[in-house]
């Protein structure tokens, strides 16, 4: 009994694990590699998901790093690409928008800090 339990429970993590390094990580690499061949300077990719959508968050060292890469092409490439990789989602009769999926945002070191 308990090495059928074993078994069932070592199932269920490498389950986890796979779901986690295809639909998390792998992810949020192909979008850190594409950013890194346009020579975008950037801090990290997030993934975070929002009510069953995938969704991306860029952070930047600065605020004026963010905006300058707003409104850059690159942006609109990265939109393109964020797209490519989730356009055949839909969700009640509402398809996939990567303008809504795609966020920027700076560092924000005020959650570091103790006071």
């Amino acid at each position: 009994m308990m090495n059928l339990l074993a078994i069932i429970f070592g199932a269920f993590v490498a389950w986890v694990a796979y779901r986690y390094i295809r639909y998390n990580y792998l992810l949020r690499r192909h979008l850190h590699k594409f950013l890194s061949d346009h020579r975008v300077d950037f801090s990290r990719v997030k993934y975070a998901p929002f009510y069953g959508w995938p969704g991306y968050v860029v952070v930047f060292d600065s605020p004026q790093r963010r905006d300058a890469f707003r409104n850059s092409p690159v942006f609109e490439a990265l939109l393109g690409e964020v797209q490519n990789m989730h356009g055949y989602l839909t969700l009640g009769g509402r398809s996939f928008d990567a303008r809504l999926a795609v966020a920027l945002e700076p560092i924000n070191l005020q959650g570091l800090s103790r006071v």
